[in-house]
């Protein structure tokens, strides 16, 4: 089904007449319903669902609908035994709905969140309440507003909380599991007391904004060292000397502290033992790599995505690449090699911290075309590309960033099976199986 958001775009060149086509066929499976929004403050809808649907549990809509039956069906038979049963189950919700009134929350919240969560995986938020009203609150839950884009556990899995006594203050968890990646906006919670029959139930709902980033759901298989690799990619720079490369002299230079990534043939046992912690050698070869950093360089281009569309028909595609470029920054993080700049199809941008890559990560679009970085930024970095197709345009720029002297790395992760190939990979290249991708249910 279509929103708004999937308006086709016109294409320049294309017949008028096919994009007035697509309008008809959008408008045609366009959704016209509304999603459910628990801040809707007008009077209709705040009556109807206060009375029929926020109002009254499952249990005490099904005794509503018992009494109404037995009115509907006595109504021509007057039966004491009848009316007085139908009676009965009124006064028991109208007497369950007014002591519920007396004990309604009077709560306020302050929230505590995590800054990113992830597609599939439960997002949980610390929810601090201080009760401000005369009377305790009991048999209550605390959960999340009705989210676009998310899951909230089902009703019958909710905690529920003894006793709040007045002006006391307590903790509480709230959770809902994002489906989709971007930015997931909390609205607030909502706290609902079920006393003193479990058949009608009184509300608040309170106001706690929180947007976090969604990323898409991680990688499961085993992730690559980024510096054996970039020692590999090393071999085939053109470092000035040599204009296929530099013969690597293992002359022995010095011992620094072990890294992740460091080979354990090369661990200096005489001086870690002085040292009391793990020393590496280091050669002549291995001190051609010297990375201040690291760059990401991400394509954001879809092979089967047509111009007309705004959103590719698989999103899953762009994901899997970006779960991957997540995963080796976090890994290139464990490395000691720190982000530096992250390029789209825009251009470089800045990352000062893993809060706006993430940010940005779970709001990049998929693009129609790509478009490959005109120049390199300054510094000796560690250039990683993470693509979806290998094609012969893309090697001949990584051999041309080789020639001029740096280090860049090819993570594949194939869109179809046979990921693109057109040509074999070259030093530095890593290919990532499709068929180890997941989405973790809740």
């Amino acid at each position: 089904m279509k929103t708004l958001e999937d308006r086709p775009l016109r294409v320049p060149g294309e017949p008028y007449a096919l994009h007035l086509w697509r309008l008809v066929l959008w408008v045609s499976e366009l959704r016209l319903v509304p999603y459910r929004d628990e801040r809707r403050r007008d009077p209709v809808s705040r009556l109807l669902r206060g009375l029929l649907f926020d109002g009254l549990t499952r249990t005490g809509k099904l005794l509503l609908v018992i009494a109404i039956m037995i009115l509907l069906l006595s109504f021509r038979n007057f039966q004491v035994f009848y009316l007085s049963t139908a009676a009965a189950i009124l006064v028991l919700l109208i007497w369950s709905r007014v002591l519920s009134a007396l004990h309604r929350p009077r709560v306020s919240a302050r929230r505590v969140a995590p800054e990113y969560a992830e597609v599939g995986r439960p997002c949980r938020s610390r929810i601090q309440l201080v009760h401000a009203g005369r009377f305790a609150l009991k048999n209550f839950v605390v959960r999340e507003l009705t989210v676009r884009h998310a899951q909230l556990p089902p009703e019958w899995s909710l905690h529920h909380e003894v006793e709040l006594s007045p002006d006391e203050s307590r903790s509480f968890e709230v959770s809902c599991t994002p489906r989709r990646r971007g930015v997931l906006d909390l609205t607030g919670v909502a706290v609902e007391t079920y006393f003193p029959f479990f058949v009608t139930r009184a509300l608040q709902r309170l106001d706690v904004p929180h947007e976090m980033a969604v990323l898409p759901s991680p990688y499961r298989g085993a992730l690559p060292s980024l510096r054996q690799l970039a020692q590999q990619a090393a071999d085939t720079v053109n470092f000035g000397s040599h204009a296929g490369g530099r013969e690597r002299a293992l002359d022995y230079l010095y011992s620094r502290p072990f890294q992740g990534g460091d080979s354990i043939r090369r661990l200096d046992q005489r001086a870690s033992a002085r040292r009391g912690e793990p020393l590496t050698k280091v050669y002549d070869g291995t001190a051609l790599v010297k990375p201040e950093g690291l760059a990401l360089i991400l394509d954001t281009a879809v092979a089967r995505f047509p111009a007309w569309k705004r959103r590719p028909d698989d999103p899953e595609v762009l994901d899997r690449r970006l779960a991957v470029a997540v995963d080796l920054v976090r890994r290139g993080h464990a490395e000691g090699l720190e982000l530096t700049a992250v390029h789209l199809n825009d251009g470089w941008t800045k990352t000062p911290d893993m809060g706006a890559f993430y940010r940005l990560m779970a709001t990049v679009p998929a693009t129609h075309e790509t478009r490959l970085p005109q120049t390199l930024t300054d510094g000796e970095q560690i250039y990683l590309l993470v693509c979806g197709r290998w094609t012969a345009e893309w090697r001949t720029r990584v051999e041309a960033w080789r020639q001029a002297g740096r280090v860049a790395l090819v993570m594949l992760v194939p869109e179809a099976a046979d990921g693109g190939m057109e040509i074999s990979p070259l030093a530095g290249f890593h290919e990532f199986p499709a068929a180890l991708w997941r989405r973790e249910a809740a």
